[in-house]
């Protein structure tokens, strides 16, 4: 990760692993910090609903457009997936703004896949993330 760029959280070790197991009403939140300073915040939130753990994440206006976005959501997903999560679930909401096309294109460029787009009103397309390498330790560890 960017030296300039870290996570802190103050969710417990048992708190991670809840998310981890998807379990109901789990939610896992890691500030931003460059230079010891807030500059945003990421949040996974378990939600039943969609059976799957859901990213959301929020940059002070001061500081987008810099990629530090994409290093931080990169490194949460990696702490989560290195502690056994399988799939993580986002959506950007299209208001007419650059915000969509920016958030659509962070998503892709860390990996997640375009799932589909709703519209109701307002268009949210849905993208997906799935953690590829537990899936084929798991797929091996069955074929053992």
């Amino acid at each position: 990760m960017n030296e300039d760029i870290k996570l802190k959280t103050n969710n417990s070790q048992d708190e991670l692993q809840s998310l981890v197991n998807n379990e109901i009403g789990s939610k896992v939140e890691f500030d931003i910090l460059k230079d010891s300073l807030i500059i945003g915040n990421i949040k996974f939130n378990y939600l039943q609903g969609i059976k799957s753990v859901m990213l959301s994440y929020n940059i002070k206006p001061e500081h987008r457009s810099k990629g530090y976005a994409s290093i931080a959501v990169s490194e949460a997903i990696k702490i989560l997936f290195d502690l056994g999560l399988n799939k993580i679930s986002a959506f950007v909401e299209y208001d007419n703004t650059d915000y969509y096309v920016i958030s659509s294109k962070i998503l892709k460029k860390l990996g997640f896949i375009y799932n589909y787009e709703k519209n109701e009103g307002d268009t949210i397309s849905f993208y997906e993330l799935y953690n590829y390498k537990k899936e084929k330790v798991d797929v091996i560890n069955k074929l053992i």
